[in-house]
């Protein structure tokens, strides 16, 4: 959540000081960010505004301090409503609070926002009103904020960097947005879709080198989490990895898992509580998946093999992600997978029942894939 970083200019007393407490209404002027990873929008610094509070006496501030203004003080001077883009399916709204809207889609199953200003990071993702993403920003280190979402990284093992920070062009219509951006010596382009007429969000990202470069492409999944609810599953080439997730008080004390033997290129995520869960199709195997988690939130980040590209050469990547429900404790219905585990292997197979007689279908890996409708 946008803070920033105010100087008072003006203190006025609004009532009499009770048990050693004193009501202010402060005036002051916006100076900067309060935390490096969270800019300030447009426009914003050096304006001014009255702010209300309640302090010690003894530690009131005066003429001249700083203070830390928050997101709905700041409100009023950024307030962002719901702009329609296309009316009734694409709007501009700020779904995160950090003070620049981002572009929401909806159809009858799903919701989803996108941040062109932060990495083209998909931000919200809602199936039937659950939302898998969108949490409080929790602060990982001096220059990154996690806020949720999907985002993508090119620097091995670093949050944050050139993908996370950067502003992308783009250009709407009622179902996908297109996105174009330069960073690190790549051109950029980068296509999310949200099918209308059943529960698919699909993330195209395709790099150009602009010269000899080399490639560490990974993703990073940051998922709100249930504790003791929510669990992730691995298909391993040695079985299902079954994780459960528990809040974690330090970071310190994170829990961290690494598995370098995917037998699919997919993993799954559910809340066993509400029997809603969320499958995450790569278009490729990913060469190790990570997973972390941390105080309320837990990340899935599959790597990819390092792609040696020569000027000109693209190098592409494909993320479906499919919400729906499980019915067993072996086996979970996505409507538009089966996930099952059969004498101890793994394997993902098209759904065999369809409603209608041109069913939907995945392309992935070459093979498309048919699966029917949730409903």
């Amino acid at each position: 959540m946008l803070r920033a970083l105010g100087k008072v200019i003006e203190v006025e007393e609004t009532g009499e000081e009770k048990a050693g407490f004193i009501s202010l209404r402060i005036r002051a002027r916006v100076a900067g960010e309060a935390h490096p990873a969270l800019k300030l929008p447009p426009g914003l610094k050096g304006r001014c505004l009255w702010v209300e509070r309640v302090y010690r006496e003894r530690l009131r501030p005066r003429k001249g301090d700083f203070i830390v203004i928050t997101y709905d003080e700041l409100s009023s001077l950024i307030k962002w409503g719901r702009e329609p883009l296309v009316p009734g399916k694409v709007f501009r709204e700020d779904v995160d609070a950090d003070g620049f809207p981002e572009i929401t889609f909806e159809t009858d199953l799903l919701r989803c926002s996108v941040a062109p200003h932060r990495g083209a990071t998909l931000r919200s993702l809602k199936y039937r009103g659950k939302e898998f993403f969108v949490g409080k920003g929790e602060y990982l280190n001096v220059d990154y904020i996690e806020l949720g979402g999907v985002d993508d990284h090119m620097e091995s093992g670093k949050y944050g960097g050139a993908l996370s920070s950067l502003k992308y062009e783009y250009e709407v219509d009622e179902g996908e947005i297109q996105l174009t951006g330069r960073a690190k010596g790549f051109e950029i382009e980068k296509a999310i879709n949200l099918e209308r007429d059943f529960p698919l969000l699909t993330v195209k990202i395709s790099f150009k080198a602009r010269k000899k470069a080399e490639l560490n492409y990974w993703m990073r999944m940051a998922v709100r989490g249930v504790p003791g609810r929510s669990v992730i599953l691995f298909p391993a080439r040695d079985g299902l990895v079954r994780e459960r997730y528990h809040f974690q008080y330090l970071d310190s004390l994170f829990r961290a898992l690494e598995i370098s033997r995917m037998s699919l290129p997919g993993v799954l995520v559910l809340d066993e509580a509400e029997g809603v869960s969320l499958l995450a199709v790569f278009s490729q195997l990913p060469e190790s998946v990570a997973y972390r988690s941390y105080g309320t939130f837990f990340t899935v980040e599959p790597a990819f093999e390092r792609a040696s590209l020569k000027k000109g050469e693209i190098s592409q990547y494909l993320l479906g992600l499919i919400p729906g429900t499980f019915y067993s404790a072996s086996g979970f219905h996505l409507g538009v997978f089966d996930f099952q585990e059969e004498k101890g292997r793994n394997r993902l197979i098209s759904s065999l029942v369809t409603v209608e007689s041109r069913a939907p279908e995945l392309l992935l890996r070459g093979k498309r894939i048919s699966y029917n409708r949730i409903g």
